[in-house]
């Protein structure tokens, strides 16, 4: 259990103390939940209502929130000075170095100091493993390839041969890297596999989520840039090119030869086809369907439009039946008007016939 005084938390996320620094803190927890010797976050004004409530031992709190509570922490951004507050007392978990007699490791790997390597992992032929690599259970490194310092390969993970992985990327359970291009052509007996001959690097600080699948290029490289975050079940195709500092949510879905410029963000559920380029800091909303290249701005919808057109469209959705209840009876009006209009031409012909 990590221990903390009140002043050793702020001094450690940049707050003010306005209170006692020398209470102890054990936990962070929500600020319904936190009790004794807890703290909590409290973002903005929408939860200031529960800060006298709270039976928290402190509080992380906006500077400028006026208060009489004691034992706070104040500070410019508590939403982001939660990430600190947590790797404080969550640090990462303490695994000794070494190889485990169950791993196996082929002769001619490398691997740098204070790595672990886990049992059931298998490290092919040639790879450099970096400085205090973790590696979990049954997680699979292919021939060649490369980790670098620090990097945390959680369990089942396949690392196909040849890729390239830069300092402090960490791959949760389940992914795959590097496993082959959807390439076909047809031929003589039907759909014929284009052999994937080339490889994936992913940049320094690059976090992967559960499940994923980048596969490797057809010829040269499938690229993932350096700080981009890649949430559960994403798919990247083959070829394709993730600027840095990208983000993917999950469920995405990237084709094949696909450029994503620095910055951009992929919503949930989005789908980006084949061979096209988006800008840098480009937003795609959840569920879009991006069929054209795009430079700028966000975008929704399928085909993705400008959020502010698509978001007119979809505000007129739910009116559509009601508006084809207006069309059905102004057709028939008009009808009526035709009518009446034929039949006032038919009396007045009548009448002018000599």
């Amino acid at each position: 259990m990590t221990v903390q005084t009140l002043g050793e938390i702020a001094h450690a996320i940049g707050g003010v103390v306005d209170g006692d620094p020398s209470r102890i803190v054990e936990r962070v927890r929500g600020i319904e939940q936190a009790g004794r010797r807890e703290i909590a976050v409290v973002f903005d004004a929408r939860h200031f209502h529960a800060i006298d409530n709270s039976t928290a031992e402190a509080l992380v709190i906006p500077a400028d929130c006026a208060t009489t509570r004691r034992n706070v922490i104040r500070t410019s951004d508590p939403r982001k000075k939660l990430a600190q507050l947590l790797a404080l007392f969550n640090g990462s978990e303490d695994v000794a170095a070494g190889v485990s007699a169950r791993a196996f490791v082929a002769p001619s790997a490398t691997i740098g100091q204070s790595a672990s390597i886990a049992a059931g992992a298998w490290i092919g032929e040639h790879v450099v493993i970096g400085d205090r690599v973790r590696i979990h259970a049954n997680a699979v490194v292919g021939d060649c390839s490369v980790l670098g310092d620090d990097c945390v390969i959680h369990p089942n993970v396949t690392i196909y041969a040849q890729s390239r992985l830069g300092k402090r990327v960490v791959v949760h359970a389940g992914t795959v890297i590097g496993s082959d291009g959807f390439g076909f052509v047809e031929g003589e007996n039907g759909r014929e596999k284009i052999p994937q001959v080339g490889f994936v690097e992913i940049g320094d600080d690059v976090e992967i989520g559960a499940n994923c699948a980048i596969d490797r290029a057809t010829l040269e490289v499938t690229r993932i840039g350096a700080g981009s975050k890649i949430d559960n079940l994403v798919q990247i195709g083959h070829n394709s090119q993730i600027g840095p500092g990208c983000v993917l949510i999950g469920q995405a879905g990237v084709a094949g030869s696909v450029t994503l410029g620095p910055g951009v963000m992929i919503g949930g559920q989005s789908g980006i086809a084949d061979h096209v380029t988006i800008g840098a800091g480009v937003v795609i909303g959840a569920k879009s369907g991006v069929h054209s290249d795009i430079a700028e701005g966000e975008w929704l919808g399928s085909p993705a439009l400008p959020r502010e057109r698509a978001g007119r469209m979809l505000a007129f959705l739910p009116h559509l039946p009601a508006y084809r209840e207006r069309v059905r009876d102004l057709e028939a009006r008009v009808q009526q008007l035709q009518k009446m209009v034929e039949g006032l031409l038919e009396r007045n012909a009548k009448r002018t016939e000599p």
